[in-house]
This record gives structure tokens, C-alpha cells and sequence, in this order.
């Protein structure tokens, strides 16, 4: 692993302890304060030095843990678009929307707030990644550097609160919309200076795409072109008898302006 950054689309080995000499992804996030990040939940916030280590909404920065495999919360990634739905920690009855354990609701509510009211300055950067397990062994996939939001989605769709049902329990949690920036990278430096207490657009080590975003309120989202591969001959041709007399039909009863 590259110890100084983060590259989209690479893997890192999870073993859930930084201590462990094959750990990447929990040694990444260690920092020069000695601390690192959890190691058990969707939300993981990494406190910085002048607030209180347990508040997440001043939290330096916020990891996005996904599996994209739970189908009452389907996140999902648009990699055309570099559109990255996410759902809240709210995920079972008898807690309020915004008064989970870890606070992942209310960082929403809050993030979205500051995004609303133009004080995009004050919003926290989020760096999102999928758990995928590779010959029986848990990786972190860096899925990219996330600003909430995206381009063409309202106010009123970007964090929505939606009704689910578990047994004969209702509750609620947040779908929440955030863009996937134009960035194959993120440094360490960055998140140490972050960290630090250093508002992230100050840092010399800010992302561009962030610096944009922050600034004009613009999206240069990570958006990629799927490949149209041409259909081979094989995949042209009849593949059952039935297909096959349709097209000799076609070739010996139709004419060019049929």
C-alpha cells in the first residue's frame, strides 16, 4: 500500500486491528495524534484536535462504509454519473431518526444543512469505501472523495427521510445523495492537516475538485463512459431454430423496403 494516499478503485486489507502487520486500511487511518478511526459501523467520523474526540459533527472528516448488499438499504454507486446514494444508521425500530449511537443521521442533517444554506465551507469531507471480502479475506475498495449533493437534485431530494417497517414496528431513516468528485486520489497530508484543525480548503494538500466544489458550489464528479463492444458474428447469429426461420423467412420473402 501506498502509505501517503488513497487511490480510487484500489483495495486495502481490513483485519479490524491497526496493530496487525498485514492491516492497510486501519493504518492508514492512524494519525500523528495517536488515534485512527472505528471499526464497526457505516459512519466512522475522525475526530480532530480542538474538539471533543465523541462529537462527530466537528468531527476532521467522515468515512462511508457500504457492502452494497443489504436490500432494505440499497446503496448504490452510479459510475456514469459518479451519483452515491447512501443510507442512515437509523436501520431498526425504536430509536429516533436522528439519535443513533454513533450520530451518522445527524451528520446527514447537518452536512445537508450547511449544503442549503450555502455554508459549504463548513460541510466535512467524506471519503467512502465498499467492504467486499476477496479468497475469504475482507478488503476496503476506495470507492472516492464524496460532497453531498449533486447536480440537478433539489433540496427537497437530496436527504429525504423514509418510512421503513420491521415487523409491526415503523421507523425512519435518510436516503441521502451524495457525488463522487473528479479525483483518482486523496493524500494523507490532507486528512492530517484536517486533522490538525486546519479547514480544508486552507490546507496546501486540498483536492481541487473539493476546492471547487466548496468555492462555486460545482460538481466535477468522477463519471465514466461505459465501453460499447460491437456484437460479434456468434452473437448475430440465430442461436435456435426458431430464430433461424425467422430470419430465412425475412432473407427470402421480405424485400429491401419491407
Amino acid at each position: 500500500m501506498e502509505k501517503s494516499l488513497l487511490r480510487v478503485d484500489k483495495t486495502y486489507k481490513n483485519t479490524n486491528n491497526w496493530k496487525n502487520k498485514e492491516d492497510q486500511f486501519n493504518k492508514f487511518f492512524r494519525f500523528s495524534d495517536g488515534k485512527g478511526i472505528n471499526n464497526v459501523s457505516g459512519f466512522r467520523p475522525k475526530s480532530n484536535n480542538l474538539t471533543p474526540e465523541n462529537d462527530i459533527i466537528s468531527s476532521a472528516f467522515c468515512v462511508l462504509i457500504t457492502n452494497f448488499g443489504e436490500t432494505e438499504w440499497p446503496d448504490d454507486l452510479d459510475l456514469e454519473t459518479g451519483v452515491f446514494t447512501y443510507f442512515g444508521d437509523n436501520r431498526s425500530p425504536g430509536t429516533i431518526l436522528d439519535e443513533t449511537t454513533i450520530g451518522g443521521n445527524k451528520l446527514l442533517q447537518t452536512t445537508f444543512s450547511h449544503l442549503h444554506t450555502q455554508s459549504r465551507n463548513l460541510v466535512k469531507p467524506f471519503l467512502c469505501f465498499e467492504s467486499l471480502k476477496i479468497s475469504g479475506k475482507s478488503y476496503m475498495k476506495f470507492l472516492g472523495l464524496a460532497a453531498p449533493g449533486a447536480q440537478g437534485v433539489s433540496s427537497t431530494e437530496d436527504l429525504v427521510a423514509v418510512w421503513k417497517v420491521k415487523g409491526n414496528d415503523r421507523f425512519q431513516n435518510y436516503k441521502s445523495i451524495f457525488t463522487i468528485l473528479n479525483e483518482d486520489e486523496v493524500s494523507k497530508s490532507w486528512l492530517e492537516d484536517l486533522v490538525s484543525g486546519v479547514t480544508s480548503t486552507d490546507s496546501i494538500y486540498c483536492p481541487k475538485s473539493w476546492l471547487a466544489w466548496v468555492n462555486t458550489g460545482i460538481y466535477n464528479a468522477l463519471e465514466c463512459k461505459r465501453e460499447i463492444k460491437p456484437r460479434s458474428k456468434l452473437d448475430q447469429s440465430p442461436s435456435t431454430n426458431e430464430e433461424k426461420q425467422v430470419l430465412d423467412y425475412i432473407i427470402n420473402n421480405l424485400s429491401d423496403r419491407e
